[in-house]
């Protein structure tokens, strides 16, 4: 449908066109920044504009943690690409059933081009700490026999580690505060979620990169901790919050088919706890 310009309208659907933004376009770096805060806007908007539908609007919290989500999966898009493209597409779908009034938003961002493992793997990697880190793990996880050939490989959990808390591909010298986006974009997409027990029970945001696919569904959250006396937030998929355990194979896992890059992608329900009354 996208090649040959065509689409499908439905009563209950409003789509989110595809967006292919050109780093060559406008290659100087503050450009670049300026760019994806304008997508970010752009998103933003659009969702604002589909909740009018529901005759009702974002509260300000879920509003400040939609701009995280999509602005920092941009950014990191952005950072992490080997190509000049970056590209999002989603659609926003109106739901009235069982005497509930609701919207779901789904959202797909990626890139092509060397997977978040491959970035890590490259001998020229910038951040030569954290592939030190990152090897150094691969170690215990052998020790520990927890490598699964096509079932928890060393691309699994190079792709998990690259999600915590002061992990970054780009030298430090270049973006001494990145490193961090991972983890706020996934908590704030938690905040958007809200509560296991709450009646959002299917707001999911996934990762495939490589053959590398990580679920978040929130039966696994982010855990505060310390590295070095200073405050650090993880998220490992397992019961003691600690990335030398083992994840839980069913969210963190090996797949068979290769993508090609990495793509980052979000089933979003806006209910009752997310809105309010539009003004």
């Amino acid at each position: 449908m996208i090649h040959s310009n065509k689409s499908v309208k439905f009563s209950d659907i409003i789509p989110y066109k595809l967006c292919i933004h050109d780093r060559e376009v406008n290659g100087d770096p503050i450009k670049i920044r300026e760019q994806k805060d304008l997508d970010t806007t752009k998103l933003v908007d659009y969702v604002i504009d589909c909740l009018k539908t529901l005759n009702r609007t974002l509260t300000p919290d879920k509003l400040d943690d939609l701009s995280t989500v999509i602005g920092e999966i941009l950014i990191n898009a952005e950072e992490h690409s080997t190509t000049k493209h970056r590209f999002s597409i989603g659609y926003f779908h109106e739901i009235n059933e069982n005497g509930q009034h609701y919207g779901v938003f789904r959202l797909a961002i990626l890139n092509f081009g060397k997977t978040i493992y491959e970035k890590f793997k490259d001998p020229d990697c910038p951040n030569k700490e954290v592939v030190l880190k990152m090897k150094s793990l691969s170690e215990q996880y052998t020790k520990k026999k927890f490598f699964v050939f096509k079932g928890f490989e060393e691309e699994t959990l190079w792709t998990l580690y690259a999600l915590q808390d002061g992990v970054t591909s780009v030298a430090p010298s270049r973006y001494k505060k990145r490193g961090n986006g991972s983890i706020q974009f996934i908590e704030s997409f938690f905040n958007i979620k809200g509560n296991k027990k709450d009646a959002d029970d299917f707001s999911t945001l996934a990762i495939l990169s490589g053959n590398t696919s990580i679920v978040f569904d929130g039966s696994y959250n982010i855990t505060n901790g310390f590295v070095d006396g200073e405050p650090y937030k993880f998220m490992t998929f397992n019961q003691s919050g600690n990335i030398e355990d083992k994840p839980d194979s069913k969210f963190v896992k090996f797949v068979d088919h290769y993508f090609p890059g990495t793509i980052i992608s979000a089933r979003i329900m806006f209910n009752e706890d997310d809105l309010t009354q539009e003004i």
